[in-house]
């Protein structure tokens, strides 16, 4: 981050996006957080909104993939939720916080809102 990661001719997204473009074509394993993760759903044609009020040093509780977790979360955008969607496209392990999906996971890959590596989230390493 920071930035917007829908804008379609800023440098810096389209960089992020071709590298995960090239990740999922090679399925090789990857992680995503806060921003990668952003435009990893947007790619996967998920909505990715302006948050009305950022969340910058907040830490939620979050039921991610069968466990409560404390984790740290520091965004202005976020990814909604569509289960039609991550039904549609086989992901069985989602996270939602309210109406955001924080956190993704497949195979060849993790997807995450939040930050494992913050001091806010507790047990980051785990996480990981």
């Amino acid at each position: 981050g920071p930035g917007d990661p829908t804008h379609p001719t800023n440098e810096k997204m389209q960089i992020v996006r071709e590298v995960l473009e090239t990740l999922k074509e090679r399925q090789q394993r990857f992680l995503c957080v806060c921003l990668g993760h952003q435009i990893f759903c947007h790619s996967l044609g998920f909505d990715v909104v302006k948050k009305a009020k950022p969340t910058q040093g907040v830490q939620e509780s979050v039921d991610l993939f069968g466990a409560t977790e404390r984790l740290g979360f520091y965004n202005a955008f976020c990814v909604r939720h569509d289960a039609a969607r991550e039904r549609s496209a086989g992901f069985a392990d989602v996270a939602v916080l309210r109406d955001e999906l924080v956190g993704l996971r497949a195979p060849t890959f993790a997807s995450f809102q939040f930050h494992p590596e913050s001091i806010l989230s507790q047990n980051g390493a785990d996480v990981l």
